[in-house]
Parts: C-alpha cells; structure tokens; sequence
C-alpha cells in the first residue's frame, strides 16, 4: 500500500509531525505539547511540514487505490478488523459502540472510502480521515465545519492533540481501539474471526450451518501438516490411511465414513477440491502441500453444493492468491531424521494495478520407516518435487480471470516395504527361501518395522493441471463465476514386489493414469427485502466432467516360484512341476475405463428475521461410466498335463469383459438455522447424498476360470461346472443424514465451541475386500453410523491458546448383508481366515477420537517471541483390515515444538518431535498374496525430528 514505507518513520518522529502542522498553520514556535522553547529553524519547520504533506498525500493517494475486498456480515467490530487487515489501512474505533452492530457484507473492488461507506450504511456509524492517514470512526455523524480535518463525506476539523493521539494509537471518547488491536479490545485477548466457503459464499464459520474444519496455511507448516496422511491433526474426525498404490489403496474417512475397502475403480466418499476443482483419487493429495491459503474439511453430506462422492464430506484447498499491491513471498527450510528435507518458497510479483504473478516450489525428501536389516537402507521413500504458478488478471473493477498451473513429480522406493503381524502357515516356506536368497530375515517383532524385499520398486508419480477462474460481478447483488479445468494424473511401479517378502515369487509392474476436464458455471445473488423473507442468498450452477484412465499390469514368476509352488501344493497331493510357475511374464492386463459427469443445482439461503433463517438446496446428477478388462497376454505354454498355477488353481485367466454403468440421482438439503444470541446460533439440516455406482476393474471381477468361456473345456479335469461372465459392475451408494449443530462464542470471544449431533442411514453400501488374489466389490444393503463431535478453543491470555476436540461415534456399522456372508464362506474354504464383515463395524472408525493441544506465543522483548505447540492425537481400537477383521489397539500420539519467531512474525526457528513417545502402530493390515493366513501391515510414522526455519519476506 502506498505510503506505508514511511509509518515508522511517523510513529518514531511524532515530533516532527507536530511542528510540521505548526508550522502550515503559521506558528513557528516550538509545539511539542505546548512546551515553551526557543524557535525552530526555518529548515527544520519545512522539512517537517514537507512530512507531513507528503504523508496527507500518500495517504489520500492510498484511500483512492481499489482494493480486493470480500467481508461477509460481520459485527463491526469484527467486520473493521477485516477491512484493516484487507486494506492494511489504520482504523480507530470506539470498541463499545461498535461491537453490539452489525456490518453490512462488502465483497469486490473498492475504495476505501467505498468500502467504508458500504459497510457502515444505516449503522448510525461515520467516518473521517485525518491528515495523519487514520481513519476514525464515531457514534455520531460528522458535519463540514471549517477547513480542518477530511471527512470520508465532507470535512471536521480535528485539534492537534486529536492528529496526535490518532498518531500513537491514544483513544479519546469511549474506548477507542485500533481495528488491528481489535481482538484484544473488551476484556482481554479474543478469538479471531474464520472466514469459510461451506457454502460457496465468504462468511463467518460461526453464521454457518454447517460442520467445519478450518486450518490456513501458515498453521499448516507451523504443525508440520505437510500432506493429506495428517489430517487427523486439524479435526479428530478424520483419518487417512495408504496403501501400495495411491490410485487404489488411499482413502479418507470423516466421521467414520470412507470408501470401506480398496479398488483401482473406487472413488471416495469424501470429495476432493483443490482451487474449486474436483479430484477423483485421494492419492493426488499425498504430494506435500504447496502454497494453499487454507484447508477447509466439510464435515457430513455435501452433496447439493458439491456434487458426486461427497457422501461423508468434503475436504477444500485453496492456493494463496496473487495481490497488486506488495512484492512479498515466504519461505521454508526442515531437515529431520530419516532422511528428513523440505524446502519451500513462494514469491508474489505485482507488475501492475490489475496484473500479478505468483510462483511457489518446493523439494522434498524422506527416507521411509520400514528399515532393510541387511543393508540400513528403508523402504517406501517420498520425495516429491513440485512448482505452481498463478497469473491474476483484472482488466477492470466488475471483471477478474485468475490462471493456476501446478505440476509436480516424484520418484521413489515405494510401496511395498510392510511387516508381518500375523504369520501364516507359509511363512516358514517364505523364510527359508529368503535365505536361500542371500537376504537376512526382518525381526519377527512388527514393532522393530524391518522387512526384506527381493528387489527395490521404481515408483513414479506425475500430477500436472490447469485452472482458469473467471469472475463477473454483473451488479453489487449479482455475480458469474466460472471454473475451468484439466488435469492429468499418473502412477507407475515397475519392479513391484507383490508378494512382500524376501523370497522371489512374484513380481510385477502396474501403472494408472487418468485425464479429466471439468467445467462448471455458477451465477450467485442477493435479494432484498420482500413480504415473504427479510433478505436472501441464492446460487444456481450447472457442471460437467469428462475423466478417461487406462489402468495396466504386468505379473511375473520370480526364480523361485516353481520351488514354492511344488513346496506349496505337494499336502494336497499334486506333483511337482503340475503347477507351472516358469520364471517370466505369465499375464499382462489393460483397463480402460472413462467416466461422464453430468449436474445442475441449486442452493438459497433466507432470512425471516434478524435471527431466524431457513436453508435449501437441490441437485440432479447423471453419471455414465464405461470399464473393461482385457487380457492381452496370458502364459499358456505349460506342457500337459501341467497347466498354470492360476489356472489349475481355477482363479485366472477371469473373463474380459466391456461393460457400460449409468446412474442419475437426486440430492439435496434443508434445514434451519436460529441466532440465540450475538455470537450464539444453532441449525438443524437434512441432507441426501450421492456416490456414483461403477465397473469393478479387476481381472476377477467378471468372475474366476469357471466363468471364463474360453476353459470350460477344463471343467471335468478341474471340476468345476462352466458358468457365465458375472456383472462386474456395482451400484451407487446414498446416504441420507440429519444433524443438529450449536456454535457459541462467549468469555467476551475468548472462548469458542462448536457442538454437532449427527445420524447418517447408508443404502448401497459399497464394500472392496481384497482377498489375497483378487479385488471383490459388493453393495451391502445399509449402512449406518451416528454421534457427537465438539471442537473448543480458548484463548487463556493473550499469549496461549488452548484447543480440545472430540468425536463420539458409539455405531458405525454394515447392515447385514447375505453376500459377505458369502464371500467370507469362500475364503474360509480355500484356508483364510473368512470372517464376514456383515454387521461389523466399519474399518477405520473409533469409538472415540481426541485432540488436546496448547499454543504459545511469548514476547521476549519488543523484538522476539517464545513459541511453542503441544498436542496429543488419541484413538480408541479401530478395525484396519476390510477382508479379515483386525484390529489396531488405542493410539496416543504426543507432538511438540518450541522455538523463537519475531514479534512482527516475519521469520521462526523451532525444533520439533512428531509422535515424540514413539508409539509402534499399525494403519491398514492384509491378507498377504499367495500366502495364505498371513496379515501384513503398513506402519505408522515412528518418531521423528528435526528443526525449521520459515519467514516471509
């Protein structure tokens, strides 16, 4: 802003400034206060009055600069403090009279005075601007008198000791404060107020009917929450787990609802929204974070403003954005153990009053925590690199198109690297030939988190993608917007060793890739008072999406699968060398699949009275999807009577198939909303989700070699009856959910809560099980889950912040299903452990989940502050795997910093510990391939550590 490079100099030489007005006002007298001295020199009266005219016209310069400006009905208090921080301007206020109004929202490009002017209408509240750039606010309207002081609206003339009180932050009347001291105004420290986009509009978290987590970007760093695998640290009632695949093995949960299994064809149930954009895989997330203003996690069914696959909820990103008026940026260095690098920059670049540059980067490394006893090296490496850039273009006041492009890249040792918590009747076998090998064995204690691999993967994932954002502010109750998007998505392992173990039995190279394009239009407006509803907000928009993928994988037999497999089979009687397992590729499979998305809704916000308000919203969305399997080579050179083992095992080569899902569905929500109270409100809503349904892409999923026409001549020598291609698709799940929501904030804002009850009732459950060999997907009839969660903060002083927050969910479960009780018969005949996930409880869901953490924030001096965060992550036992129902007992994660920052926040030095008690947990368990009876796991974060550097600049 303008002028701002000379305000310290004015706070320091009050003084001069002083003389200065003196002086233009024809007294060459020293004025400092009245105190009789001698006269001052010509030169310094001039120096001084040239201050302060050339302070008077920066300043008025700086009241003519158009700013971005977006505040949504506020207190004035509140709505003040926003506008400061917006505009960087200088307000004083009368605290006392101000915090019982309310503002008017202001949203666009303004001036100042404009701004103001919008905001204070029919509050009985004026403006006046000082020649020392403040800008005051009175109870009173100000009437031109004289030639003293600019009013926003006319002239008052302001005493001297008026300019000079307004100078050094001195109230005169009832107590006067500065709106960037606003949160500390009444009686003692506050919370400050979070803007949140729930709705598809900026307003107050604590106005807005709907459960939410918010977390911006600064804090994100400050509490190491560098990705999406720590989500559970914002709010407990989240969790996220990963797998050997991100395409198929990420998933997230809210409230204990998630995609309950893994599938390379499954989208989640909480939906996925970077800058407005739609992403179909969790797994897109797992980069770090780059540059994101905010994180916004949207806390049950969201499916009328969202769309598709928001079922639980939906998580929202949102980048930092360009601004025209500073050259700034911010940095980030973090070395730890385990091979611990960060380093992160970003940098916007003003080139001029409607065209700005933004650019970020970042590199990254970590070593992985399941070590290799043999050579100290660990498996499952992250080492991201990524860049973003955003180009922000506003030709005028009413129009803005705002250009972000992101690619990032990353190539590791990943993701196999597992450990054995249950061992199977195999595991023996696989020990023996381990040795045999020449590796060492991992300890059999899953705690010590070693394992041995074979052969090292060669993981590499690639995300790159545009998104224009155009804005049209047809009128000040009226806008366009628009989001337009393409994205291409991709995953390749070669090398993968799929059996996880040190023996080489079976390998294999598999890869994803998916193109989307989305489009969506939204028109958003206001209405004034009518006989029917004192005010309302409406949106209406319509949304399109085209994504295409291609899925491919390749097996191989390593050099001792024939030893296994004649090992392995000889108890049942079946001669060595029957079952053919020659070294080499025995299948290659492809899975084309593309999908197409299709939606209008709509979504009102009314207003009855000053405290009472209604909710409503209605979406339509028209899914089709297209999958196949094709199985372009399969080994069948075994001599007769030898026939693959696969094949003689009556699992594979399964059926091709080319199938063809479509699903339309309605969505919506209602619901109320009641202000009790300034700063106390209340909702209730109902709500009706929608995931789409889909082909299962899986080379089993049309069914085993019985069902594969091509071998029902082998049914007599395998005894099996040839039977038709099953249907290899699943249906849409829906969820219909009702909740009742309470936010307060009392203590004189010090304080905060926010309570919600909730129950959700599940239809088409849709459930992924992995069996060892092949990946099953069955809709289960229902489901349901229902409880409480309540997050508090409170501002004990100025200086430490205190935050607790708790989810109940005492049901979360499957509805009875006679399918899984079906499925889990078959895996107990073929020797696993078969336990029906018909009327369990859901995978991934505690009873209870807990955060408890402080802050602190201790000035020194006038120059560097103490800081510090502690927190703790507790879960009760949760069931980590879909197939076979294990469990993981309760988890207590300790997570500490401290160090110094400056007292303007410009730069920080802390050193932190994650999990300092180093707890040894496990996040999701499987059945471990061609070894029946054995459980592997993935493994939590052990304990790690390091130091940060971070400042903006």
């Amino acid at each position: 802003m303008a002028g701002l490079p000379l305000w310290p100099v004015l706070l320091i030489r009050e003084d001069a400034a002083t003389e200065g007005v003196a002086c233009i006002a024809g007294d060459n007298t020293d004025t400092k206060f009245g105190a009789g001295k001698p006269r001052i020199g010509l030169a310094r009266c001039v120096l001084a009055a040239c201050l302060v005219l050339a302070l008077f016209v920066v300043r008025v310069h700086a009241a003519e600069q158009r700013y971005e400006i977006d505040i949504p009905a506020l207190n004035v208090d509140v709505a003040l403090k926003a506008l400061a921080g917006q505009t960087e301007a200088q307000l004083l206020f009368p605290y006392d009279v101000v915090k019982t109004l309310q503002a008017n929202p202001v949203s666009g490009r303004y001036t100042l005075h404009e701004a103001l002017e919008i905001l204070l209408q029919d509050t009985g509240l004026s403006s006046s601007l000082t020649k020392g750039g403040v800008i005051t606010i009175s109870a009173t309207p100000v009437t031109a008198q004289g030639d003293g002081d600019k009013n926003m609206n006319g002239i008052k003339k302001l005493p001297l000791l008026g300019h000079i009180a307004a100078l050094l932050g001195i109230g005169i009347g009832p107590h006067m404060v500065r709106a960037d001291q606003a949160d500390t105004a009444g009686q003692g420290p506050a919370l400050t107020e979070i803007i949140v986009t729930a709705q598809r509009r900026s307003e107050s978290l604590q106005e807005t009917p709907v459960a939410v987590s918010v977390i911006s970007g600064d804090e994100l760093a400050a509490r190491h929450i560098n990705d999406i695998s720590n989500l559970g640290a914002v709010t407990p009632s989240v969790g996220f787990q990963a797998g050997t695949n991100a395409q198929a093995v990420s998933n997230i949960e809210i409230r204990g609802l998630g995609s309950a299994g893994s599938n390379r064809a499954f989208e989640g149930d909480v939906g996925i929204f970077v800058d407005g954009v739609y992403l179909s895989r969790a797994g897109q997330l797992l980069s770090n974070f780059l540059d994101y203003d905010n994180l916004q996690i949207l806390k049950g069914p969201q499916g009328t403003l969202f769309g598709k696959n928001t079922t639980a909820g939906a998580l929202m990103l949102t980048s930092t954005k360009p601004q025209f008026t500073d050259y700034d940026g911010s940095y980030e260095v973090t070395v730890g153990n385990y091979g611990n690098v960060l380093a992160r920059v970003a940098s916007n670049i003003p080139i001029s009053d409607k065209l700005a540059v933004r650019v970020a980067a970042l590199i990254s490394n970590n070593d992985g925590y399941v070590k290799n006893p043999g050579t100290d090296d660990y498996y499952n490496s992250h080492r991201p690199r990524a860049f973003k850039a955003q180009l922000l273009y506003e030709p005028t006041t009413d129009l803005s198109f705002r250009l972000i492009g992101d690619i990032s890249i990353e190539h590791d040792n990943c993701c196999y690297g597992t450990v054995v918590v249950v061992p199977g009747p195999a595991q023996p076998l696989i020990n023996a030939l381990t040795l045999a090998n020449g590796l060492q064995l991992p300890s059999t204690n899953p705690k010590d988190y070693q394992a041995v691999l074979n052969q090292d993967t060669d993981q590499q994932i690639g995300d790159r993608g545009a998104v224009l954002l155009s804005d049209w502010d047809i009128s000040s109750s009226a806008a366009l917007h628009s989001t337009t998007a393409y994205r291409v998505w991709s995953e390749s392992q070669l090398g993968g060793d799929f059996d996880f173990s040190g023996a080489d039995l079976l390998n294999g190279n598999e890869s994803f890739k998916t193109h989307q394009f989305s489009q969506e239009f939204t028109f958003d407006g206001k209405a004034g008072e009518t006989s029917l509803f004192k005010s309302a907000n409406y949106l209406l928009g319509v949304y399109l999406a085209h994504e295409v993928l291609l899925g491919t994988r390749e097996l191989f037999w390593g050099q001792q699968a024939q030893t296994y497999w004649n090992l392995a089979l000889a108890p049942l009687g079946i001669p060595p060398g029957i079952a053919e397992a020659s070294p080499g590729l025995w299948s290659s499979e492809l899975y084309p699949a593309d999908d197409k998305s299709y939606a209008g809704f709509a979504h009102v916000n009314l207003k009855f009275t000053d405290r009472f308000g209604a909710l409503a919203g209605i979406r339509y969305s028209k899914e089709i999807k297209h999958g196949a399997f094709e199985n372009p080579f399969f080994d069948h050179s075994a001599v007769p009577p030898a026939l693959p083992v696969f094949t003689l095992l009556g699992v594979q080569p399964g059926p091709a198939y080319n199938a063809q899902h479509s699903d339309s569905a309605i969505s919506g929500t209602a619901g109320f909303q009641y202000d009790f109270a300034p700063g106390k409100m209340g909702y209730l809503t109902y709500s009706r989700g929608f995931k789409a349904g889909g082909i299962n892409l899986d080379n089993n999923a049309a069914g085993l070699v019985a069902n594969n026409p091509a071998y029902a001549a082998l049914g007599a020598a395998l005894h099996f009856i040839p039977a038709a291609p099953l249907d290899p698709t699943y249906q849409p799940e829906k969820i219909n959910g009702v909740e009742a929501g309470f936010k307060a904030d009392y203590l004189d804002g010090r304080a905060r809560s926010n309570l919600a009850l909730f129950y959700d009732k599940i239809t088409g459950l849709q459930v992924g099980q992995f069996q060892g060999l092949q990946f099953l997907v069955v809709n289960a009839p229902s489901g349901k889950d229902y409880g409480a969660e309540i997050e508090n903060t409170f501002k004990v002083t100025q200086d430490v912040t205190l935050n607790a927050a708790a989810t109940w969910l005492p049901v979360a479960k499957i509805g009875g299903s006679a399918l899984l009780d079906q499925q889990a018969a078959i895996t107990r005949a073929a020797g696993g452990r078969g336990i029906s996930l018909s009327g369990t409880r859901f995978s991934q869901a505690p009873v209870w989940a807990a955060n408890l953490g402080a802050s602190l924030f201790h000035p020194l001096n006038d120059r560097i502050a103490l800081t510090g965060n502690l927190s703790e992550q507790f879960k009760s036992r949760i069931n980590i795997d879909v197939a076979d129902g294990y469990g993981q007992s309760s988890v207590a994660l300790l997570n500490a910093s401290l160090g110094i920052e400056s007292v303007e926040r410009r730069w920080s030095v802390n050193a932190w510990c994650m999990n300092c008690a180093d707890q040894r947990y496990n996040t999701v368990l499987f059945p471990v391939p061609l070894q029946t009876g054995t459980e592997g796991a993935y493994v939590g974060s052990p304990r790690t550590f390091g130091l940060s550097l971070r400042g903006h600049f």
